[in-house]
C-alpha cells in the first residue's frame, strides 16, 4: 500500500512527473494524486485494499489508512509540490564537484543515497523518495542492534504549559499501544528477557543445565510458585518481586566470588612478593660474593702482573747498566788509548799531512829564533815519525828491498859464522815471505783472478752453492785488488787503505754480537714450513741470477730452519 510498485509514493512521485502546466492550480495536482489512489486502492461500498478506505464525503482530497493504532485520515493539500526537490541535480553535482572542502562537504550531506531515475535525472530525486529511502536505512540499523523506546506524550494541542488534556493524551497512549503494555503491566510479568540472556545471568546461583531445570531450581530454593515465573518459546516473564530477588542474590554471590579472588590474589600477590624479595636477597647476595671473589681475582692478578713487570724492569736495568759500564769501559779505553798514543786515529795521508805541517812550523820557529816553540817541535817529531814508519803502507817493492836486505844480513852472517844472529834474520825472513802473497804483482793477480773464474764455474757445474759463493768472494777480491793496483801503477799514486789496524782487544769489542736461536720470528710449525719454502725458492732464483754470495746465505737459512724443526714438531 506505501512503497509497493503502485503504492502511494510511487504514485506520489508519478503525480509530481506527469504535471506538465506549469501554471496549472496547485490544487489539481492534489485532487488527480488522490484520485488515482482511489482507482488503485479505493472503491465504494468496499475497497480494494483492507488498511485502505474511500471517504463517502470529500472525497476529492481526502483518504483514510488503517494503522495498527486505528484509522488515519489524510488530506491532500499541497501534497504533490511539497514532494518536490527544490534544489535541482546539477546544482548538486556542481557543488559535489567543487574544491572548496565546506562547499563540498555541504553539498554532500544534502545528496540523496538512491540513484534518481531517468525521468527525474533534471529536478532531482523527489522528497519522498528521499524519506523512504532514510526509513529503510534507519529500518537496517535497528534490525543490527536492540532498541528501546522513551514514549513522549504532548499534553495538549497549543502547546502550552501546565495544560493538560486528557483526552489527547489518551489517545496517544492507544495509537502507541501503550494500553496492551499497561495490561501485561497489571498482571505482574512486567520483564521480559530471552533465555540466553536468562541463563548468562542466574546460571551463577544453581548448577543445572538448560533454562527449564534453571527455573525449577531456582523456584525451588527461593520457595516460589511456578505461577511467578513463566516460560515462553523465546522469552521468561518474570514478576517484578522475584525479579529484585534475584538480581539481589546475584550481586550477593557476585559481591562473595569477587572478595573469594580479591583474597585469593593478594595471597597470590603476597606469595610472589616474598618470592620476588626472596629471589631479589639471594641474587643480592650472589652478587656480593662474585664482587667480592672478582676484587680479589683482580687484586691477585694486578699483583701478579706487577711483580712480573717489576722483575722485567730489574733484568732491562740490569742490562742497562752493564751496557753503560761496557761503553764507559770503550770510551775510557779509548781516551787511554788517545793519551798514549796521539796520532793512533790518524791515517798514513793524515800523518804523512800532519809531518809536513810540524816541519813547516818549525822552519818557520828556527828562522824566526823562536828556539822554544822549535824545541817543542822537536821532541814531538820522532813520535810521529816512529808512528808514520808503523802505519806506512806496504808495497811489493818495500817487501822485495826488505827481504833483500834481510837475506844480505843473513849472508854476512853466515860468512862470519854467527849462526845466532842466522836464526833472528831467519825469522825475519819467514815473516816477510808471506807479505808476498798480500802484495802481489800484476801478473799474479790476473792469474789469481782466472783460478777465480775457473773455480767458479766448475762449483756452478757440480752444484755445490757453498763452494761456488766461496769462490765468487775470492773473484771479486782478486778483481778488486788487481784494479786497485793498476791504478795505483798507472797513477803513481798508492791508496792506503783508511783506518789504522785495530788491536786484537779492540776487534773483538767492536764485533760483539748477539745470536739468538730463532730469529726468524718463527711460531708455529705452519709458519716454518712457509718461510722454508720461500728461502728455497729464493735460492733457486739466486742461483738462476747468478748470484751466488745470497744463494751460499739462503742455504744457511735454510739448514737453520732445518734444524728448527726438532723444536716445532
Amino acid at each position: 500500500l506505501i512503497e509497493g510498485t503502485q503504492g502511494i509514493i510511487s504514485t506520489l512521485d508519478d503525480s509530481w512527473g506527469t504535471v506538465g502546466a506549469a501554471n496549472s492550480e496547485k490544487g489539481e495536482k492534489d485532487v488527480k494524486f488522490v484520485g488515482q489512489l482511489h482507482t488503485n486502492f479505493g472503491g465504494l461500498p468496499k475497497s480494494k485494499h483492507a488498511n485502505f478506505l474511500t471517504p463517502k464525503f470529500a472525497n476529492d482530497k481526502e483518504f483514510i489508512i488503517i494503522h495498527y493504532a486505528g484509522e488515519v485520515r489524510y488530506t491532500a493539500n499541497e501534497f504533490v509540490d511539497k514532494n518536490v526537490e527544490t534544489l535541482s541535480s546539477e546544482l548538486q553535482t556542481l557543488g559535489l564537484s567543487s574544491n572548496v572542502p565546506l562547499i563540498h562537504s555541504i553539498f554532500a550531506s544534502t545528496t540523496p543515497t538512491i540513484t534518481p531515475s531517468t525521468r527525474s535525472a533534471i529536478r532531482g530525486v523527489s522528497i519522498s523518495s528521499q524519506f523512504r529511502s532514510s526509513l529503510q536505512t534507519l529500518i537496517a540499523d535497528l534490525e543490527q542492534t536492540m532498541p528501546h523506546y522513551i514514549r513522549c506524550f504532548k499534553p495538549n494541542s497549543i502547546k502550552a504549559k501546565n495544560q493538560f488534556d486528557s483526552n489527547e493524551v489518551l489517545r496517544q497512549m492507544r495509537y502507541a499501544g501503550m494500553m496492551e503494555t499497561i495490561r501485561i503491566r497489571k498482571q505482574g510479568y512486567g520483564h521480559r528477557e530471552n533465555h540466553d540472556n536468562f541463563y548468562d545471568r542466574y546460571h551463577i546461583l544453581a548448577d543445572a543445565e538448560g533454562i527449564e531445570p534453571l527455573v525449577e531450581e531456582l523456584c525451588h530454593r527461593l520457595k516460589v510458585g511456578k505461577e511467578d515465573v513463566q516460560i515462553g518459546h523465546s522469552k521468561i516473564f518474570i514478576r517484578d518481586g522475584l525479579r529484585e530477588m534475584l538480581d539481589t542474590l546475584v550481586f550477593l554471590k557476585t559481591r562473595h566470588s569477587a572478595r573469594v579472588i580479591r583474597r585469593f590474589g593478594r595471597m597470590v600477590a603476597q606469595r610472589r612478593a616474598s618470592n620476588v624479595l626472596t629471589a631479589w636477597a639471594r641474587f643480592r647476595l650472589h652478587m656480593i660474593k662474585q664482587n667480592r671473589m672478582k676484587r680479589a681475582a683482580t687484586k691477585i692478578v694486578a699483583t701478579r702482573l706487577m711483580a712480573k713487570e717489576r722483575r722485567k724492569y730489574r733484568a732491562v736495568l740490569k742490562c742497562v747498566k752493564i751496557l753503560q759500564s761496557h761503553q764507559r769501559r770503550l770510551i775510557a779505553k779509548r781516551i787511554v788509548r788517545k793519551i798514549r798514543d796521539p796520532y793512533g786515529d790518524l791515517s798514513f795521508q793524515e800523518l804523512v799531512t800532519l809531518q809536513k805541517e810540524e816541519q813547516e812550523l818549525l822552519d818557520k820557529a828556527v828562522q824566526k829564533a823562536d828556539f822554544v816553540t822549535a824545541a817543542e817541535i822537536e821532541a814531538r817529531m820522532p813520535s810521529l815519525l816512529e808512528v808514520l814508519e808503523q802505519k806506512r803502507p806496504l808495497t811489493r817493492d818495500i817487501i822485495e828491498s826488505k827481504i833483500a836486505a834481510v837475506q844480505q844480513k843473513m849472508d854476512d852472517a853466515m860468512a862470519r859464522k854467527a849462526y845466532v844472529e842466522c836464526a833472528a834474520h831467519q825469522i825475519e825472513m819467514d815473516k816477510l815471505k808471506p807479505l808476498r802473497k798480500e802484495f802481489p804483482t800484476l801478473d799474479e793477480l790476473l792469474e789469481e783472478v782466472k783460478e777465480a773464474e775457473e773455480d767458479v764455474a766448475d762449483a756452478a757445474k757440480r752444484k755445490d752453492y757453498v763452494a761456488a759463493a766461496t769462490a765468487k768472494r775470492k773473484l771479486d777480491d782478486a778483481k778488486r785488488r788487481y784494479s786497485e793496483l793498476k791504478a795505483s801503477e798507472e797513477g803513481g799514486d798508492v791508496e792506503v787503505k783508511e783506518g789504522a789496524e785495530n788491536t786484537k782487544e779492540e776487534e773483538e769489542e767492536e764485533e760483539e754480537e748477539t745470536k739468538g736461536n730463532n730469529r726468524f720470528g718463527i711460531t708455529c710449525r705452519a709458519v716454518l714450513e712457509i718461510q722454508l719454502s720461500q728461502c728455497i725458492m729464493e735460492v733457486a732464483t739466486s742461483i738462476k741470477n747468478k748470484q751466488f754470495q745470497k744463494a751460499q746465505e739462503m742455504q744457511q737459512d735454510i739448514d737453520e730452519l732445518e734444524q728448527l724443526k726438532v723444536q716445532f714438531p
